[in-house]
């Protein structure tokens, strides 16, 4: 945990109510505020620390669409300037590139703004339980990321995938799962553009029996970034 600053006055974003003291009210949140933030209470006795909350800020998301198209054909004479228009919209704002055909890129790379964070790498499995894995992976890329999400469901159940939000750190204990289940897990990074790539790497779990006399019977493991594959026996 990292200790806020709420003595920067009109500056700070982070201010201690006085009408209700001990209360932290924080102004104009932003997507970066995601993550977990505990109360400490200190005396001339000693110091306590509260269960940590998590804050999860809602970002609306809209895949990016054109408003204004280039036009599918144009003329220009010989030696005449030309102006192509184009405009997209989204959440977040897209930025626009030109690309001559599918391999020559005409946009400058100073032009570029920075991109979306590249997935993670080296997940791995262990302290699987009955209903329970503990996920860990890897990210060595230099952006500056704000959390990851991990997104799971039942293999091939007809549902949306349940979303845990606002990771802070490179591993999490994935709780409350069915026994002799198998899941298809997937860990997303986010940066301050957006989300990744969705579904970089992906692994699949069966869980064991509910009263925890065995582990689980096998794991199957796919690297999506890298395709190789493999299977792990306990």
């Amino acid at each position: 945990m990292v200790p806020l600053n709420i003595s920067g006055g009109s500056l700070s974003r982070y201010i201690i109510r006085d009408d209700q003291p001990g209360a932290l009210q924080i102004m104009s949140s932003e997507e970066k505020d995601h993550g977990k933030y505990e109360c400490v209470a200190e005396n001339t006795i000693g110091t306590d620390y509260s269960k940590p909350a998590l804050l999860y800020v809602k970002v609306r998301r809209v895949p990016p669409q054109f408003s204004i198209p280039p036009p599918p054909i144009v003329d220009v004479k010989l030696g005449d300037d030309l102006n192509l228009t184009c405009v997209a919209v989204g959440s977040p704002m897209p930025f626009v590139k030109w690309r001559k055909g599918i391999a020559q890129e005409v946009t400058p790379e100073d032009k570029l703004p920075i991109a979306l964070p590249a997935p993670p790498t080296n997940v791995r499995v262990s302290e699987i339980t009955a209903t329970s894995v503990r996920l860990t992976w890897s990210y060595s890329e230099p952006e500056d990321l704000q959390y990851y999400v991990i997104q799971l469901k039942p293999k091939n159940a007809n549902q949306p995938f349940a979303e845990i939000s606002g990771i802070i750190t490179m591993y999490y204990s994935v709780r409350n799962l069915s026994p002799y289940t198998e899941y298809e897990m997937y860990v997303i990074a986010v940066n301050n553009i957006g989300r990744a790539l969705r579904v970089p790497v992906q692994s699949t779990v069966c869980s064991g029996p509910s009263d925890g006399s065995a582990t689980v019977p096998w794991l199957g493991f796919r690297d999506m970034t890298s395709d190789v594959s493999g299977i792990f026996n306990n």
